[in-house]
């Protein structure tokens, strides 16, 4: 009895011990079920980006921005097909320099590594095929398909402004000021790479968060930006040009010389040409006898002047000691001459007398009416106010220089276009505008309010300005530039006086429309040390015009 309760007692702890071994090993698969459930569903996902990072690595190299138009949609930026290639280093060290291997310096750019030192990535142009034939057939290259932000010599480049490479963020003109559009969406590339951070054949690249960005669509024409740029260019001017239509008040080109390169924007930082410089709207300048234009029309709406009213000109003024020239000087001055032929002749000596006969006060506020000493608006954060001087800096002798646009008074040339602009259209203004369109990343068109129109001066004021206009190209300071085919011209001269780099310079300017009596095109030319605006300033205008009337007829 005794063994046969020792042998019933033995096999209950044999089923004891092999329940509770049966319950740890059911409680243990219990345990790894839940943990490949979660490692699997819950956090499955996590995983599965741990191991897809472990074999990819990130391409640095600047997304693709939001496209910005011209007026027409032909694209200011995003326009040259590129290729980035993924060349073994290793490569390129046998190779000695890439030369050999049929890529020349003004082929490629490195634009970083990535995965160790294994590869260098290359930008060759689309075009040339057959660089990247050489690479891709005889050597491990792997290509990814991209674009060029900038053109090879950029349109407006000071309007459209640049990124920085590290980043991705607008730095200057219209990339800053439309950051939040143009780069709403920050595409990210990878390659598939394997444990040696070697490219892994076949798979090629991913882009993740592969959103679409926003455009902007300017007012400016791609091709007329470029022949004002070639024409300053063939020139060799220091200076700006500004071209508006004056019906709406958009600026079709807006020019500027010598320009910069913004892929390679290190090169210009101790430029000596200041070629960052944005001369149409970042830097005020005296706009010497153009103001006249504005003392005009103050003096006509006072009453203090008009068409019978008769100067006369020794060659020079004498307020308060200071002797100011006129341009007669040399030859005992203008003698007795009327309102109209002062203004064409651009004769000092009257305009003085008729700005103390007008008074500085009433020649501030219609400065101010004209938009002088503010910013146009236009969305480019450098754009300048220019300067106006104070009733107290023109007391005195002050008003002299006034009176012919010199002292402390500055201006911009978009400022001068916009000066312009309100007399061809008979005394109104109707601002100036730079973008027309913006475009969100959903697609939605969202059109850009055009400024308020505001009657500056009278009709029968802008109609008797625009006649002196017309006599100065035909009779007077401007007569060298004379009718451009069947249009006439209406403009004015300038040349002003300033301390540049320390040395006393004289800058050119003319500003006019064209045809004269129904005005399709506003042209602003400013030359940096011109000397004069009939010398420097006119023959830039003369070739812009023609090309704007054979583009019309």
């Amino acid at each position: 009895m005794r063994q046969d309760k020792e042998i019933y007692d033995g096999e209950i702890n044999n089923k004891n011990r092999m329940q509770l071994l049966g319950g740890i090993i059911s409680f243990a698969m219990l345990l790894l079920i839940i943990r490949v459930f979660f490692i699997q569903i819950i956090d499955g996902q996590e995983y599965k980006s741990m191991a897809e990072r472990q074999q990819q690595y990130k391409i640095n190299h600047s997304s693709t921005r939001g496209t910005i138009y011209d007026r027409n949609k032909i694209p200011l930026t995003n326009v040259e097909d590129a290729v980035l290639l993924f060349v073994d280093s290793m490569i390129l060290e046998e190779a000695g320099n890439m030369g050999l291997i049929g890529i020349g310096e003004e082929d490629t750019e490195i634009l970083g590594k990535n995965g160790g030192t294994r590869y260098k990535i290359l930008k060759v142009n689309n075009e040339n095929q057959e660089v990247m034939s050489n690479l891709l057939d005889s050597y491990w290259t792997y290509p990814l398909k991209t674009y060029n932000r900038y053109y090879e010599k950029q349109p407006a480049a000071h309007i459209i402004g640049y990124i920085t490479q590290w980043n991705n963020k607008g730095a200057a003109g219209l990339e800053k000021s439309y950051e939040t559009i143009l780069n709403a969406s920050k595409p990210e590339i990878y390659a598939t790479v394997d444990g040696l951070n070697n490219i892994i054949p076949g798979l090629g690249f991913k882009i993740k968060n592969n959103n679409k960005n926003g455009s902007i669509i300017t007012t400016l024409d791609i091709e007329l930006q470029k022949f004002v740029e070639k024409v300053m260019e063939d020139h060799d001017i220091k200076g700006s040009v500004v071209v508006l239509d004056p019906s709406n008040g958009h600026i079709l080109a807006c020019a500027n010389y010598p320009s910069y390169d913004p892929d390679n924007v290190t090169e210009y930082l101790s430029g000596q040409d200041e070629e960052f410089f944005n001369r149409a709207i970042q830097v005020g300048y005296p706009p010497g006898s153009i103001f006249k234009i504005v003392v005009a029309a103050a003096a006509l709406e006072a009453g203090s002047a008009d068409m019978n009213t008769n100067f006369t000109c020794n060659g020079y003024e004498l307020i308060n000691d200071i002797q100011i020239k006129c341009s007669s000087f040399s030859r005992g001055g203008h003698g007795d001459i009327s309102f109209s032929d002062a203004f064409s002749e651009s004769c000092n000596s009257a305009f003085i007398q008729l700005g103390k006969m007008v008074g500085s006060d009433s020649i501030l506020k219609m400065s101010k009416r004209f938009g002088l000493g503010q910013k146009t608006g236009i969305p480019i954060d450098e754009e300048n106010a220019g300067n106006l001087p104070t009733v107290d800096e023109v007391k005195g002798a002050g008003i002299g220089n006034l009176s012919v646009g010199q002292g402390e008074l500055l201006v911009t040339p978009l400022q001068v276009a916009r000066v312009t602009a309100i007399i061809a259209n008979q005394g109104v203004d109707k601002g100036v505008t730079l973008v027309s369109e913006i475009i969100d990343s959903d697609g939605t068109s969202i059109q850009v309010d055009l400024p308020p129109q505001k009657r500056i001066i009278s009709k029968d004021i802008a109609y008797t300005i625009t006649e002196m206009m017309k006599e100065t190209v035909q009779s007077g300071t401007a007569d060298n530039l004379g009718q451009i085919f069947q249009w006439n011209v209406a403009g004015k001269t300038g040349s002003a006086e300033s301390v540049y780099n320390n040395k006393e310079v004289v800058h050119g300017w003319f500003t006019g429309f064209l045809p004269a009596d129904e005005p399709e095109y506003i042209i602003t030319v400013f030359v940096e040390d011109g000397k004069s605006g009939r010398n420097s300033a006119v023959p830039v205008f003369k070739k812009i015009g023609e090309f704007l009337y054979q583009m019309d007829n």
